[in-house]
């Protein structure tokens, strides 16, 4: 099961554990369901996983236009790395195709 960066520790865990509470419990409690305590219940394994992938690409495809913009900056090609090894493994088809046709042919 891939991790979010919050749960990175106990403290930034505990942190945005707090921020989902404040925020559900008051002005947005319709963002409840979002959650990911609300997401497990409403996904099996495999399709959470595939959620945390594709949201992984969307970074992956942020990142990468910024250095296509000319952002050079050394944390965006460790991102890009991360994500494509935190990806690649899952082998869901489809994102694989496109982030391996991306990555060969579009930004090299």
């Amino acid at each position: 099961m891939l991790l979010p960066a919050k749960s990175y520790n106990e403290n930034v865990t505990k942190y945005w554990k707090d921020i989902e509470h404040e925020i559900t419990n008051g002005e947005f409690f319709y963002l409840k369901k979002y959650t990911d305590a609300a997401g497990k219940l409403y996904f099996n394994v495999n399709s959470w996983n595939l959620f945390k992938v594709v949201d992984l690409l969307e970074l992956w495809f942020f990142c990468k236009e910024e250095t296509v913009i000319g952002n050079h900056n050394q944390s965006l090609k460790i991102i890009i790395r991360n994500c494509e090894n935190l990806i690649f493994p899952h082998k869901f088809r489809y994102v694989n195709d496109i982030l391996g046709g991306l990555k060969d042919e579009l930004w090299k």
